[in-house]
């Protein structure tokens, strides 16, 4: 690719500069990269958010979440853009829609983003203090 550069900065040496070096030499290889980045990181990512944000929608009354800021709760009050949490002893919190996460089940697995980590560190201190 650098060859190709050059050789269309400096002109070549001799010769007329061909139009076909510079499609078959930079914007087809370009071009295939893009659509391999899209292939492999862009459409995987647009299928996660849609998944999200249905389950987003489908939230209820009952189910059990956990927020972006670790707070893991059942769900008492759905409204459009918030939703109310009960997180123990009738300690209730109003938090909106778009900052749950998940399902308290996916994240004490392991399945959620960023979710593992915590569960991980608490393996690694519990098999420190074992030993």
């Amino acid at each position: 690719m650098l060859y190709t550069v050059i050789a269309i900065a400096g002109g070549g040496g001799g010769g007329q500069a061909g139009g076909g070096d510079l499609l078959t030499g930079f914007i087809i290889p370009m071009a295939l990269v893009f659509g391999i980045m899209y292939v492999l990181v862009i459409r995987p990512q647009q299928k996660k958010q849609q998944e999200h944000e249905e389950y987003l929608k489908a939230l209820k009354s009952g189910d059990k979440v956990v927020t972006q800021g670790g707070l893991f709760g059942r769900v008492t009050a759905v409204s459009e853009r918030t939703i109310t949490l009960d997180i123990g002893d009738r300690t209730r919190v109003k938090v909106l829609r778009s900052h749950v996460i998940g399902s308290q089940d996916a994240a004490l697995a392991g399945e959620l983003e960023g979710g593992g980590g915590a569960a991980k560190n608490d393996e690694k201190s519990k098999e420190s203090k074992d030993d």
